[in-house]
């Protein structure tokens, strides 16, 4: 593992050479749906409610439903003419001054500091 930081600390004197280690590492855990019986993995298939035939993922389309039951379908082009208050952009409405680094506080992080001898 590599060091984040090299440093010395020093009791008056008396010095100690240092080097900083991460001393935890975020990891993902990535879970299969699988049948209880035999571990075998489970598909998800999009199947119409009606016919009950497979439906490409290219003739799914987004849809809203109505009090009434009737389903209204909606393109690309509706969502495009949407009034948004957002947008991708982001603006810069001000900045603070650089005075020095930015320190921001990391609450799952911990660190490991050991003896070194170089």
């Amino acid at each position: 593992m590599r060091s984040i930081w090299n440093g010395a600390i020093s009791f008056g004197l008396v010095t100690i050479l240092v080097k900083l280690y991460s001393a935890t590492e975020e990891k993902d855990v990535a879970f299969h749906q699988v049948h209880a019986a035999d571990g075998r993995r489970v598909r998800i298939r999009r199947v119409c409610s009606i016919d009950g035939e497979e439906v490409p993922y290219s003739d799914i389309a987004k849809g809203y439903e109505l009090p009434s039951g009737e389903v209204v379908i909606l393109t690309e082009e509706d969502f495009a003419e949407l009034p948004l208050t957002s947008s991708r952009i982001t603006t810069c409405s001000s900045s603070r001054p650089h005075s020095g680094p930015i320190i921001r506080w990391q609450p799952k992080s911990s660190f490991q500091l050991k003896h070194s001898t170089a």
